[in-house]
C-alpha cells in the first residue's frame, strides 16, 4: 500500500484566477488535476462572456459533479453486467466440467468394452475354443429347417 505524500502547498492558475492549493497528492497528478480544472474553467469563460471568475467555477464545479455522477451510474451498470457475466461463465464452467466427467465415464465404458471385446477375440482364437463353440452354434440350415415354410401363392379355396 504507497504511503500517502504528506500536504503540500502548489501555486497554480484556473482560470483568470491565481490559487495556493495543498494537496496530499503527488506532484505530477495534482498538476494534472489543476490543469484540467483550468482547462474547464476557461472554456466556460470563452463560451459564456457574461460569467465572471467565481460564476465560472461554481458552474465548472457543478458540470464536475454532474459528470463525475453519470460516470458512477455507468460503473455501476457495468458492475451489474460484469456480475452477470461472472455468474454466466462459472455456470459455463459447472457445465463444461459436467460434460467432461460424461466423458471420462464415456470414455472409460468404452476402454472397459474394448478390452473385454479383446479378451473375448483371444479366447475365440485359444485352440480348441472354436471347434467347441463352432458344434453348439446353430448352423443356418438348422434355422432354416425350423422355420415355417411358407409359399409365394396363397392357397386357393377349391370351391372358389
Amino acid at each position: 500500500m504507497p504511503v500517502p505524500a504528506s500536504p503540500r502547498k502548489i501555486d497554480v492558475r484556473i482560470g483568470a484566477g491565481q490559487y495556493t492549493l495543498v494537496t496530499g497528492d503527488d506532484e505530477p497528478q495534482a498538476r494534472r488535476v489543476f490543469a484540467q480544472a483550468d482547462q474547464l474553467v476557461r472554456r466556460l469563460l470563452q463560451s459564456n462572456t457574461s460569467l465572471n471568475q467565481p460564476s465560472a467555477v461554481l458552474l465548472g464545479l457543478i458540470n464536475a459533479v454532474d459528470e463525475t455522477l453519470r460516470l458512477e451510474s455507468q460503473i455501476e451498470g457495468l458492475e451489474g453486467r460484469l456480475a452477470e457475466a461472472e455468474g454466466r461463465i462459472a455456470e459455463a464452467r459447472t457445465e463444461m466440467l459436467r460434460f467432461k466427467e460424461r466423458s471420462d465415464a464415456a470414455v472409460s465404458e468404452m476402454n472397459r468394452l474394448r478390452a473385454q471385446v479383446e479378451r473375448m477375440e483371444r479366447e475365440a482364437r485359444r485352440p480348441g475354443v472354436n471347434a467347441a463353440s463352432e458344434a453348439a452354434r446353430p448352423t443356418q440350415s438348422t434355422f432354416l429347417d425350423a422355420m415355417p415354410m411358407y409359399d409365394a401363392e396363397p392357397e386357393r379355396d377349391p370351391e372358389g
